[in-house]
C-alpha cells in the first residue's frame, strides 16, 4: 500500500520560492491556426523544441458544431512522432448552463487520446 508520500510514479513537490525554470518548462494552454493561433502545428513544436520546453498542449477551442477537429487531431498525432517534447492534445469549450452542459459532442468528449 502507498503512503502520501508515494505514488506509482513519484511526483516532485517544490514550493513557489524554490520553482527554478526546469519546473515550468512547459506550456500547456498552445492554440494553433486551426482555431485563434497565428502559428502552425509544426512551428509551434519547433519553436517550443528550440526553446527547450518539455512539453505543450495543444488545447483548441471545440463546439458542438466544430467540424475541423479530427483532421487537427489527426495532424497533431502525426506531428507528435517526430517530436523530441511531449506533447498533449485536448479541449477548451464552454458552459452553457448552471448544470455543466458543455458546448462538445458526447463523442468528443469521451475520445481516449490515441499515440
Amino acid at each position: 500500500m502507498l503512503n502520501r508520500r508515494q505514488t506509482q510514479q513519484q511526483v516532485e513537490f517544490v514550493r513557489f520560492r524554490d520553482l527554478s525554470p526546469a519546473h515550468v518548462n512547459r506550456d500547456l494552454q498552445v492554440h494553433a491556426v486551426a482555431t485563434d493561433g497565428q502559428a502552425t502545428i509544426g512551428e509551434l513544436i519547433a519553436r517550443a523544441e528550440q526553446e527547450g520546453l518539455a512539453e505543450i498542449a495543444f488545447t483548441e477551442h471545440v463546439q458542438r458544431t466544430s467540424t475541423y477537429y479530427q483532421g487537427f487531431a489527426d495532424e497533431v498525432r502525426a506531428a507528435r512522432r517526430n517530436a523530441t517534447i511531449k506533447i498533449y492534445m485536448g479541449v477548451e469549450t464552454k458552459a452553457l448552463d448552471e448544470e455543466g452542459t458543455l458546448d462538445i459532442t458526447e463523442e468528443r468528449l469521451g475520445e481516449r487520446p490515441k499515440s
